[in-house]
């Protein structure tokens, strides 16, 4: 799937949402208009929303590159051990050297040469 983009007119809206004074929704530090980036609070991988009134905020850089970190990380685990838990389980094998004979009816061994 394909994500949505934030287009300018909706970044714009964000920022006039939040006030003149851009301050990090996560940390509280003051951001210059130029540098906020926009975050969306519930990302659309875990069922968020595209809607800047409900689910858009102004971040400092830095705390939107740990927030987007902690959330591909969790977000690969989940799909790592989604998958290992879909497949089926394959038997295991047994590692050995192997018979070197072959066994008579009457149960007598007959050894192989080397």
């Amino acid at each position: 799937m394909k994500r949505p983009a934030i287009t300018p007119a909706m970044r714009l809206q964000v920022l006039k949402l939040f006030g003149a004074v851009v301050l990090c929704q996560l940390c509280g530090g003051s951001v210059y208009i130029a540098d906020a980036e926009i975050d969306h609070h519930q990302a659309l991988i875990d069922g968020g929303s595209h809607d800047f009134q409900t689910n858009m905020r102004p971040v400092c850089r830095p705390c939107h590159a740990e927030k987007s970190a902690v959330e591909h990380k969790n977000n690969a685990k989940a799909k790592r051990l989604a998958t290992k838990h879909s497949q089926p389980k394959q038997p295991g094998t047994i590692k050995s050297r192997g018979f070197q004979g072959s066994r008579k009816f009457n149960g007598e061994i007959n050894w192989r040469a080397k």
